[in-house]
């Protein structure tokens, strides 16, 4: 995904306690979001049955690839630097 998308699509990070001030509207904003948000708002995102990551990239970014990607890294059950270590692992940086 090099362009970007509209602000009502962009992925909005948030934590239990709402937005976080961070969002992406592209992969390399993506990339940069998942260095920058609060660990508990990467952990927000995967919690019990929400996978709001792979939705993102499943009907927004629209690339199954990367979805089914964010599928198997929450069925790790990580958190924290872990976490985000492995979402930086499988999003490209362009």
């Amino acid at each position: 995904m090099a362009m970007a998308v509209p602000d009502d699509k962009a992925f909005y990070f948030c934590n239990g306690g709402g937005y976080v001030g961070i969002r992406a509207k592209s992969m390399p904003e993506f990339v940069s979001a998942v260095k920058r948000a609060p660990a508990n708002s990467l952990e927000f995102h995967l919690r019990g049955d929400k996978n709001d990551f792979a939705a993102w990239f499943y009907h927004v970014v629209r690339n199954k690839r990367l979805s089914k990607r964010m599928t198997d890294i929450k069925k790790k059950n990580l958190n924290g630097e872990k976490l985000r270590s492995e979402l930086l692992k499988v999003v490209p940086k362009k």
